[in-house]
């Protein structure tokens, strides 16, 4: 059995993998890391597949390895997947669409994006913090 298993992934990776030296002779504008449009459906698919595994991977390390997190696992582990998923598609999109432009655009713009939106979260967290932490008045005692 596991003979036939590492005969089976020898010939796919030989099958997937480019020939050594094959794109020597292609100009330097052709050379992409991923394709453009071709295979898009199955990359999208891929970046949310391990966007939803990662998620579930960091959210148990986090949780049950060190402790940290409290509260639901699943809802953990979909908040950071979502969060994964969040910062992968966008690059999908920006490079099938600009080629390797579209990593050098989508670098700074998401970054300086998702800070604002964190400054705003933690601003909108502290704001409901303060709020919460005043006492409601004592219930008076029936005469």
């Amino acid at each position: 059995m596991p003979s036939f298993f590492f005969s089976r992934l020898s010939m796919w990776l030989a099958r997937s993998l480019p020939r050594y030296g094959a794109a020597v002779n292609q100009p330097p504008s052709t050379l992409r890391l991923f394709p453009g449009h071709a295979n898009l459906r199955r990359r999208v698919a891929g970046a949310i597949l391990f966007a939803l595994v990662a998620g579930a991977a960091v959210a148990a390390v986090l949780q049950y390895g060190f402790g940290s997190l409290h509260g639901t696992y699943w809802l953990t582990a979909l908040g950071l997947a979502l969060g994964m998923a969040a910062l992968s598609i966008p690059f999908l999109g920006l490079e099938s669409l600009l080629g390797m432009a579209g990593l050098g655009v989508g670098a700074p713009a998401l970054t300086l994006g998702l800070w604002a939106l964190a400054g705003l979260l933690l601003i909108l967290i502290a704001d409901r913090r303060t709020t919460r932490t005043h006492s409601p008045e004592p219930a008076l005692a029936a005469a």
